[in-house]
C-alpha cells in the first residue's frame, strides 16, 4: 500500500525529517505511480535550502516520469540561477531530449529561451534539440525565436542555415532564409552558403524570387557575383532565370 502511495503526505514528511532531501529522492525509486513520485519531487523543490548538489539527481528523477506534461511542469520549476550551473543544465537537456510530446519539448526549451544568460550558454544545444522536433512549424518557430533574441551569429548562422536546409517544406526554408538575410554580420562565405542552399530549392520560381532578394541585400563583391551566377544556372525556366540575372546586373 505504501508503494502505491497510500498515506503519501504524512509518510513523506517523516522521511524528510529523518533523512532529508537524499531520502526523499531515494524513496521515489520504490514508488509505483507517477502521482506519488510527483508529490515527492515537488516537495524537494519546495525545500528552501535546496543545495545544487542534489539538482542533477532531481532532474534524472523527473526524467523517469511517464507523463510528459508533468515532466515539463517540473522542469519549468528550475530557476535561472539553477540552470546557470552547467551540470544542472546538461541534466535538464538530457531529459528534454527524451520527452515524447513536441509541444512539451518546445515548452521546456522555451523556458530556457526566456532566460538571458542561460539561453546564451545553451543556444547550440537548444538548436540541435529543436532540429529533431517532428513538426516543421515548431522547428521554424523556435529558430525564429532564437533569431529574435540575437542568438544566431557567427558559427551559429552556419549551423542554423544547415539545419534549415533539412526542413521538409521549401516555404518554411525560404521564410527562415529571408529572416537570416536580415542579420547584420553575415560574412561573404555565409552569403555564398545561403546562395548554395537556394540552389537546392525544388521550384525555379522559388529560387528566382529568393535570389532576387539576395541580390538586393548581399555585398557587391566579385566572389559573390560569381557564386550568384553559378547558382542562377541551376534555374531551368528561362523566364525565372532572366529575372534572377537582371537582379544582379
Amino acid at each position: 500500500m505504501i508503494d502505491w502511495g497510500f498515506g503519501d503526505k504524512a509518510r513523506m514528511e517523516r522521511i524528510y525529517l529523518k533523512g532529508g532531501i537524499q531520502a526523499l529522492l531515494s524513496e521515489t525509486d520504490s514508488m509505483k505511480t507517477d502521482q506519488s513520485r510527483i508529490l515527492y519531487l515537488d516537495k524537494v523543490f519546495d525545500v528552501d535550502s535546496l543545495s545544487p548538489e542534489y539538482m542533477p539527481a532531481l532532474v534524472k528523477k523527473i526524467g523517469t516520469l511517464g507523463n510528459d506534461q508533468e515532466k515539463t511542469r517540473l522542469l519549468n520549476r528550475f530557476s535561472r540561477e539553477q540552470l546557470k550551473n552547467p551540470l544542472i543544465a546538461q541534466a535538464y537537456f538530457n531529459v528534454v531530449q527524451v520527452i515524447g510530446s513536441d509541444m512539451e519539448k518546445v515548452n521546456s526549451l522555451q523556458h530556457v529561451l526566456d532566460m538571458d544568460t542561460v539561453r546564451e550558454n545553451n543556444a547550440d544545444t537548444i538548436m540541435i534539440i529543436a532540429s529533431h522536433l517532428g513538426s516543421d512549424m515548431d522547428k521554424v518557430n523556435l529558430y525564429k525565436n532564437m533569431i529574435d533574441k540575437g542568438l544566431i551569429n557567427g558559427p551559429r548562422f552556419d549551423s542554423l542555415l544547415e539545419l534549415a536546409s533539412h526542413i521538409g517544406s521549401d516555404m518554411d526554408k525560404i521564410n527562415l532564409y529571408k529572416i537570416l538575410m536580415e542579420e547584420k554580420t553575415i560574412t561573404e562565405s555565409q552569403w555564398i552558403s545561403l546562395l548554395n542552399k537556394t540552389a537546392q530549392l525544388g521550384s525555379d520560381m522559388d529560387k528566382s524570387n529568393l535570389m532576387i532578394e539576395i541580390a538586393q541585400k548581399m555585398p557587391k563583391t566579385e566572389n559573390l557575383k560569381l557564386a550568384y551566377l553559378k547558382v542562377a544556372k541551376s534555374i531551368g525556366n528561362d523566364s525565372d532565370y532572366g529575372k534572377a540575372m537582371r537582379a544582379v546586373e
